[in-house]
């Protein structure tokens, strides 16, 4: 081409060798970023499906603690109140409750797993492993501390009753044995020993500041999983301990609750809700809670059932009208009982 002073046809032939290579080469390239994601997103999967049955044993195991953590509970509540006798103390439950601690070890292999594959994760997986992050990073932290708290003021408590009572030993061969006889000393001392109530009150707030952080790992636990089942198209019916904790709500469905609710027979104590991420916002003004405020996540049991995440549960009922419009709710706190009126709904409503 060049000798027959044909130079314009050889460069445009040129150009188009070129363009030919550079087009297989992004051909090739886009063929395997195209597996590479294919791959990282199949480990992605895989690994959530591990963590989805990480996630299950870790809720059993968590009700397993609070089971018998409530019994514990009760039992602390009734030594204290001085409703437990000479007589109540011939069950061993009694005796052992003072220095008895039961934790669960977080599954999280799984999850550290998907942290180094984190710059891997398709887009359609953010919610599920953002909300991973919170129950590792803030509610598992949480969780670790109160426990070891705990742990720690129960060794302390057993070291105290091995240095000047001589009746522990023989306490904790009858236990390791499991064969108790009531031991009239160490009876003498649970009973009238005031420091030893105050060890029991010490002990009681402690417990349920550990029934309350299992309790939020819980719930957090409960929503990443309902979370990964839904991104994963799972076809399996959700297990019930995801459908009997709580029921989820689209956003559009919060409207109806938010408002301004003035408490009946006293409005100097007034309450704002408000949607926040799965769940209301209850925003207590006045009383306690003063000019500031005081907010408190309450997430739905029901349609008209709401609760907080906590070992001392804020329970709230809404009440609606024959229009399906909500006009007030209930609110249940420990042995309390108030019901506010929404500020928007008229006389006859």
């Amino acid at each position: 081409m060049i000798k027959d002073n044909k130079v314009t046809k050889y460069v445009l032939y040129a150009i188009g060798e070129i363009l030919l290579v550079v087009v297989g080469i992004l051909i090739a390239l886009n063929i395997n970023n195209n597996n590479n994601k294919q791959q990282q997103e199949t480990k992605v999967i895989t690994l959530l499906e591990t963590i989805l049955s990480d996630l299950e044993k870790d809720i059993e195991n968590a009700d397993d603690v609070l089971e018998f953590e409530t019994l514990q509970d009760s039992l602390l509540r009734q030594v204290l109140k001085g409703n437990v006798t000479k007589e109540s103390y011939e069950n061993s439950q009694y005796i052992g409750v003072f220095l008895s601690f039961s934790n669960f070890e977080v599954s999280d292999n799984s999850y550290v797993n998907l942290v180094q594959s984190v710059n891997e994760i398709p887009e359609k997986y953010q919610e599920a492993y953002n909300k991973l992050s919170i129950l590792h990073s803030e509610d598992k932290p949480f969780l670790n501390r109160i426990s070891e708290e705990t742990e720690e003021f129960i060794y302390e408590k057993e070291q105290k009753w091995s240095s000047s009572f001589t009746w522990y030993s023989k306490f904790i061969s009858m236990s390791l044995e499991g064969n108790y006889e009531p031991i009239p000393e160490m009876v003498d001392y649970v009973l009238n020993n005031p420091f030893h109530k105050n060890d029991v009150a010490s002990l009681l707030l402690l417990l349920n500041g550990h029934q309350s952080s299992i309790m939020q790992y819980k719930h957090q636990a409960i929503q990443s999983y309902y979370t990964i089942h839904n991104v994963l198209d799972k076809t399996n019916e959700l297990p019930e301990f995801i459908t009997s904790h709580m029921i989820y709500l689209p956003s559009d469905a919060f409207l109806k609750y938010e408002g301004t609710y003035i408490m009946k027979d006293y409005d100097a104590i007034k309450i704002e809700i408000a949607y926040d991420d799965g769940g209301l916002n209850w925003i207590q003004f006045g009383g306690a809670a003063g000019d500031e405020g005081e907010t408190t996540k309450i997430f739905a049991k029901s349609e008209l059932e709401f609760f907080e995440v906590s070992a001392l549960p804020l329970k709230v009922f809404f009440d609606e009208n024959a229009n399906g419009d909500i006009i007030g709710h209930r609110v249940i706190l420990g042995e309390q009982d108030y019901y506010f009126v929404k500020s928007d709904i008229t006389k006859d409503q």
